[in-house]
């Protein structure tokens, strides 16, 4: 009797375990909403440059991504109709210059230098970089570079590395879109293209003569949501930054978007469960 007793009791103080750990975080978000008080009614216009893939490219006549889906969400916390705008890549620190945009998601790196001309989030994504190249051409790292051509997108973080670091033997191919590399690496117009290692990956599939390399010597940078600077907006989108590592959305957009995050995520009509709330893989 006294057995039954007693699991009866651990059950009981299990239940009740649960039942406090869904209030306690339900308190949590609810704390995290209210701190982040309405910033404006209207539109929040969002720049990116939709060749990115995972983090924001063209599929089906739609932008979608990582920073797509960050980007809805943010905006859904601010009480705002989200406008995507598409650009090339070296055209949004302009637009952030001239506030044609409110913000930039697009894989954006936190820079110093980058940090004198607008404002920058948190950090939500760390990444590091890769060279994408044809199984049979050998590059391990800088030194490998010699007398080669490597491709990088304009005014990417990328460019800069090159430019700052590999011999002067190498040719570095700059161009606006990433996928116009990908396309000049497909008929040996260049011997590599660096990227960060989720696009690198991501360019595997469906492409079995690529392969890719880390690069040991490079620097790794912070993805950030850019802003103008001194934007009124900082202290908010940081603080649904905070609210979405908490409630475990962070999470969710890195097994939907990231390979190698341990998810299955195919069903268009699968939702993921997270501290009480519902997303819809969309």
């Amino acid at each position: 009797m006294s057995s039954k007793i007693l699991i009866a009791f651990s059950f009981i103080s299990l239940v009740i375990l649960m039942i406090y750990q869904l209030y306690f975080n339900d308190e949590e978000n609810n704390q995290h909403q209210q701190k982040i008080s309405k910033y404006t009614t209207g539109v929040l216009i969002v720049g990116t440059s939709a060749d990115y893939k995972p983090f924001e490219f063209q599929e089906n006549d739609k932008i979608v991504g990582f920073d797509i889906d960050l980007a809805r969400e943010i905006a859904k916390h601010l009480k705002m109709e989200l406008q995507i705008k598409n650009m090339p890549f070296y055209a949004i620190i302009a637009a952030l210059q001239s506030k044609k945009i409110d913000l930039a998601l697009s894989a954006m790196s936190k820079t110093k230098k980058r940090s004198k001309s607008m404002s920058f989030s948190s950090i939500y994504h760390n990444s590091d970089f890769a060279l994408l190249l044809k199984k049979n051409t050998t590059i391990d790292g800088i030194v490998d570079m010699n007398n080669k051509r490597i491709g990088a997108q304009t005014a990417s973080t990328m460019e800069t590395f090159l430019k700052e670091n590999a011999p002067s033997s190498v040719k570095i191919i700059s161009q606006d879109d990433n996928n116009q590399l990908i396309e000049n690496l497909k008929i040996d117009r260049l011997d590599g293209v660096l990227l960060e290692i989720e696009q690198a990956i991501a360019y595997l599939e469906g492409h079995y003569e690529f392969t890719y390399v880390l690069i040991p010597e490079s620097k790794a940078y912070g993805f950030a949501v850019a802003m103008p600077l001194e934007s009124e907006l900082v202290s908010k989108v940081n603080e649904v930054l905070e609210m979405l590592e908490d409630n475990g959305f962070m999470n969710y957009l890195r097994k939907k978007w990231i390979k190698g995050a341990n998810a299955n995520l195919n069903d268009e009509n699968q939702k993921i469960q997270i501290r009480g709330f519902a997303f819809q893989n969309d």
